[in-house]
């Protein structure tokens, strides 16, 4: 550590990673508390229905019982941003979680370096450090797995409450189970898998920028299984309509997504 501190260019380095995880990850938690996470509209007359709400609900969604509604691609209700992680904001969770991680790691290195050899560098503040540095070392360990968690999530194209079901996929929870998995037909493969999330290109991957184009209500999946919205003929056309209209999405090129497969 002290070979590090030494090292002028060293130091810049960690100051300026510091200030940019601070910088978007304060971005991300914004986005992600101010983003809704996709409400299911209400139509009657579509199945299956929720029992909490007894409106119908699409694949991949679940009901939130603090927001009380069915929220689509629902991953969980997050406290610390007083919203549910759910399609439209889940690019922005992970990015914080992830920004908060890198940043917190830094600020916990630098707080037991001080620590362990001068306290008096911080003077009069060292009462906050020494707060901040206990918050830290209980928060950080939660970060690194919440951070995985969500990292394997994306990879395998599966949700919190999918991996508690046993959802095959590459996460922790799988990892700690004795029992097989069961088959996951969202799994594309992890680049299309971390596209449907993080959008295309590498450097978007790490903005808080959501280009993702999914539409939350009909889910690509892999040529032994296709999941589809359960309507008839009549109500397709309505349907959409609605749904496109309340959410501004495009309508998709089936064909091209086709492709994938």
């Amino acid at each position: 550590m002290d070979k590090i501190y030494e090292n002028k260019f060293c130091r810049l380095a960690i100051t300026y990673i510091f200030n940019i995880c601070l910088f978007l990850g304060t971005i991300s938690y914004v986005c992600a508390l101010r983003t809704a996470p996709g409400e299911v509209i209400y139509l009657e007359g579509l199945e299956p229905v929720c029992i909490h709400c007894n409106n119908w609900q699409p694949p991949r969604s679940y009901h939130c019982l603090l927001c009380n509604k069915c929220v689509l691609k629902m991953d969980h209700h997050c406290l610390w941003i007083s919203n549910c992680v759910g399609l439209y904001n889940y690019k922005y969770f992970c990015l914080l979680s992830l920004y908060a991680f890198i940043g917190g790691s830094i600020f916990l290195a630098e707080f037991y370096y001080v620590y362990f050899t001068d306290m008096s560098i911080v003077k009069s503040w060292d009462r906050l450090f020494k707060g901040l540095g206990f918050i830290l070392t209980i928060l950080v360990p939660s970060m690194i797995f919440n951070t995985i968690q969500n990292i394997s999530n994306i990879i395998s194209n599966t949700t919190l409450p999918e991996s508690i079901k046993g959802v095959e996929g590459f996460n922790l929870l799988n990892c700690l189970r004795r029992y097989k998995a069961t088959y996951n037909a969202y799994n594309l493969g992890w680049v299309h898998n971390v596209e449907k999330v993080l959008g295309k290109g590498f450097l978007i991957w790490f903005i808080p920028w959501n280009t993702s184009k999914v539409n939350g209500y009909e889910y690509l999946t892999t040529p032994s299984k296709r999941e589809t919205i359960p309507v008839n003929t009549k109500q397709e056309g309505k349907y959409m309509e609605e749904v496109m209209k309340k959410y501004k999405i495009e309508d998709i090129d089936y064909d091209e997504l086709a492709k994938i497969q």
